[in-house]
């Protein structure tokens, strides 16, 4: 039986769109403005990771991952990872450099051009 992973609750009042723009950094309508300082965005990402890290497990659990899809969440890279996104090379080559791949993460096997395939 699959483990069902559970969500804690919120501390705050987030706007209704927060995670999404977390997930992919997109502003989105109902999300944070453009001009949201970095500092609430940390203390949102510290609030909502989880909920962050779940919305990404659905999505590739439904298959929806769209061609902008990555590995580790847009809010991770920005406030959690050991080091600022590199861009001149694909996120799976800079998390294996990290020594932070996770092989058994279907997203692993992804460039950054390419979608996760599901049945």
């Amino acid at each position: 039986m699959p483990r069902v992973r559970r969500i804690p609750r919120v501390r705050r009042d987030w706007p209704p769109s927060a995670v999404w723009h977390l997930l992919t950094g997109f502003y989105v309508s109902g999300g944070f403005p453009p001009e949201t300082d970095r500092e609430t965005m940390r203390a949102a990402w510290d609030d909502l990771s989880e909920h962050v890290f779940a919305m990404l497990d659905d999505v590739r659990r439904r298959g929806r991952c769209g061609p902008f899809w990555r590995i580790k969440p847009w809010g991770w890279w920005e406030f959690s990872a050991p080091e600022p996104r590199d861009r001149s090379i694909s996120e799976r080559e800079q998390l294996d450099r990290l020594g932070l791949l996770d092989e058994a993460d279907p997203a692993s096997e992804l460039g950054d051009d390419e979608t996760i395939e599901t049945t």
